[in-house]
């Protein structure tokens, strides 16, 4: 049975969270512009700042035109800060001349030896992608930016769920109370920035959004007391 690419997944996901010690991985995750074959995020801010990288791989079997192949995983850079071609090659690697092309167009090479074994053969440069979608990419994951310390965490387990954050729908302190007695995040809306900019929808709705982790929730409002 001949190999799919699809099939190459896993075991690329699972090299993405060694080699790059991603906390967060997704396989086939996008949106309507294009989806990754596989995503990981990893943070590199250290203990002083919430700084984090996306890794996107466009993963491939080996069979078809190395420069089609390059340029598709560097349309990847509108989402990620590091972009990846790793392809099936169990008995020959990359050659000098695809080498050549992958540093001329900006992308980093994985060579996948078998489902064990894989190795970075190139390591990508830094891109610096459309922020926008970045971050819709990031909620894809179930991951969310605070508006405070600017450090990426988990709001839910699927995107669209939100369970791990309390919503705030009107400007009262329930929510932030709620928050803090769940030991939960905050999501709240900035209808006075999305009206004042035309950024409303037709019927009034607003999607303009951000978020405080739990965190923060916690080591700001420890002292309000959650509503009865």
């Amino acid at each position: 049975m001949a190999l799919l690419e699809k099939d190459l997944y896993p075991a690329v996901e699972k090299f993405v969270r060694k080699q790059f010690g991603c906390f967060a991985t997704a396989v086939n995750v996008g949106l309507r512009h294009g989806r990754v074959d596989v995503a990981g995020l990893r943070e590199i801010g250290g203990d002083l700042a919430g700084k984090d990288e996306m890794i996107a791989i466009e993963v491939k079997r080996g069979t078809q035109p190395f420069a089609t192949c390059a340029g598709q995983t560097l349309g990847y850079s509108i989402y990620a800060e590091q972009c990846y071609l790793a392809e099936y090659r169990p008995q020959k690697g990359f050659s000098s001349d695809e080498e050549a092309i992958a540093r001329r167009l900006g992308i980093g090479l994985i060579r996948v030896r078998s489902m064990r074994s894989m190795d970075v053969v190139l390591t990508s440069p830094q891109h610096e992608p459309i922020e926008r979608l970045r971050t819709m990419l990031n909620e894809k994951l179930g991951y969310s930016r605070c508006a405070i310390c600017a450090t990426l965490f988990l709001s839910g387990e699927k995107p669209g769920q939100f369970q791990y954050v309390i919503r705030q729908v009107s400007n009262s302190p329930k929510a932030l109370s709620k928050a803090v007695a769940q030991e939960k995040g905050l999501m709240y809306w900035l209808y006075e920035s999305a009206y004042s900019t035309g950024a409303h929808t037709s019927d009034g709705s607003v999607y303009r959004r951000r978020y405080v982790c739990p965190d923060c929730v916690a080591a700001l409002f420890a002292h309000l007391q959650a509503d009865e």
